[in-house]
């Protein structure tokens, strides 16, 4: 979540923003994510778009973006169980949000 935040944030390309980070793994699980969503970043944020109520990404905060791109991953690149990714990115959000995102969060994913 975090490189993916970074690259929402600096808006710098997120395997740039992984080669310049302190992560270094041969994880295929964790590559395989940050490549779905590097191939998949303009699908998933229109697709979230159609399930977000009242909402539209662009006025998310950076961190429920990032949430919401790693759990679009997880769940559409069949990384994950469905409800797997979104117990996770509930979690996040608890830690990492403000106190209401989990529930946009939980009710956008339920609906991918």
């Amino acid at each position: 979540m975090t490189l993916i935040y970074q690259h929402l944030l600096i808006k710098q390309d997120i395997l740039t923003c992984l080669e310049n980070s302190e992560i270094r793994t041969e994880d295929s699980f964790f590559i395989d994510i940050i490549e779905l969503v590097v191939r998949n970043e303009k699908q998933y944020i229109k697709t979230l778009n159609l399930y977000l109520e009242q909402w539209t990404f662009d006025r998310l905060g950076k961190i429920e973006q990032a949430i919401l791109l790693l759990a679009s991953a997880e769940i559409l690149g069949e990384i994950n169980e469905k409800a797997v990714a979104i117990n996770e990115a509930i979690s996040l959000a608890k830690i990492f949000c403000e106190v209401e995102s989990y529930k946009i969060i939980n009710a956008t994913l339920d609906k991918l």
